[in-house]
């Protein structure tokens, strides 16, 4: 995946060094997936430079967008086929989508895994973002998924002799 950060994303993390931002980040540096930011989203702060920075997302060929500007961003949230083909989102629901279908797809191979994941349903406070969608958009998540949707995750490989999960 490539994710695209907005600049509030990159304030919340440096304001917040505990937070979902900065875990995605995190994520992110760790290789999990590419991340992608502007020089106009870091002078955002000053200007109101939404769409610029929008199109620097379209750019770089982002498949995700990553804001929590919700005055500007939020009548496109998960809509991709308004805005580019780029799912855009908060960190949370990012967070959210990704976390689901790693568990969907790798709770055969952790006895554990269900614990781990109610902690982190917990911390990302997954009712609340889940809400919106049915039970059969839930049911359907698959991390193989092609399309370009909320759903869509990195391929990642599991080394049975080992418990790392590997992200490619």
């Amino acid at each position: 995946m490539r994710v695209f950060l907005d600049a509030n994303v990159l304030f919340t993390a440096a304001h917040n060094l505990q937070g979902k931002a900065v875990f995605v980040i995190e994520l992110g540096a760790a290789g999990h997936f590419s991340l992608f930011t502007s020089n106009a989203a870091r002078e955002e702060a000053e200007r109101n430079k939404d769409a610029i920075i929008f199109q620097a997302a379209v750019a770089c060929h982002a498949t995700h967008f990553l804001t929590g500007d919700l005055h500007h961003f939020g009548p496109f949230m998960n809509q991709p086929d308004v805005t580019c083909s780029i799912i855009v989102q908060t960190v949370a629901e990012f967070l959210a989508a990704v976390f689901i279908a790693q568990w969907r797809s790798h709770m055969a191979y952790f006895k554990s895994y269900d614990r781990i994941s109610s902690l982190f349903a917990g911390q990302l406070k997954l009712e609340d973002h889940l809400q919106a969608f049915g039970i059969e958009t839930l049911r359907n998540i698959r991390p193989e998924a092609s399309s370009r949707s909320v759903n869509t995750v990195p391929n990642r490989t599991h080394d049975p002799n080992s418990r790392v999960m590997s992200w490619q």
